[in-house]
């Protein structure tokens, strides 16, 4: 059920929280979470574009506890797959089936929702591998809209630079952090405002 793409490989795509233990996956979740320094506080907001099954906010939810977290993905099973393990570990997190790449009503009724999700905004922003799935431009549209405390950015796979997303962080202050190695070399970036 959370291998990417869906049910075409045996192992899940993401490591996943389950009875205290993270369970393998392709992809890291808490190396990767290090690598960006994802630092949360207990009165700040986690969104995740393109969650996936939700590791992140597991992570997130588990290890920090923060006031809310909330995951947009478009495939309508990794949404319920991420609902069955924030239940099955406890925790209270917020995950909606959204095709962010959708018609620009679709795009601004779900931003008119994320702006009453989080009044007082976003904290912590997660963009991860999502170019290939939105596009430059339209990730950039997300990222601006939602003006996050701090947005943390992977590209997809990568060979040599330069690389991806690298003009588009420097123009908003942000910083190459270095590359994930699991499944694929991966860019990754933060920006703080």
């Amino acid at each position: 059920e959370g291998s990417f793409p869906f049910q075409e490989r045996d192992e899940p795509y993401q490591e996943f929280l389950l009875d205290g233990r993270w369970a393998k996956g392709e992809r890291g979740v808490a190396n990767r979470a290090q690598l960006l320094g994802l630092n949360i506080r207990l009165d700040e907001t986690v969104l995740d574009l393109g969650c996936c099954t939700g590791g992140f906010l597991l992570y997130a939810a588990a290890h920090h506890a923060p006031e809310m977290c909330i995951g947009l993905d478009s495939q309508r099973e990794f949404i319920a797959l991420a609902r069955r393990l924030a239940r099955a570990n406890g925790l209270n997190i917020c995950y909606r089936q959204v095709d962010l790449a959708n018609t620009k009503f679709e795009q601004g009724e779900t931003y008119a929702w994320l702006q009453q999700a989080f009044p007082r905004g976003v904290d912590h922003l997660l963009c991860l591998s999502m170019g290939k799935h939105l596009g430059e431009n339209l990730m950039w549209w997300w990222i601006d809209r939602i003006g996050a405390k701090h947005t943390y950015l992977e590209t997809n796979a990568v060979k040599d630079a330069p690389y991806p997303f690298s003009a588009g962080v420097s123009q908003r202050g942000g910083y190459h952090l270095g590359f994930t190695h699991d499944r694929n070399k991966r860019a990754i970036y933060r920006i703080d405002r």
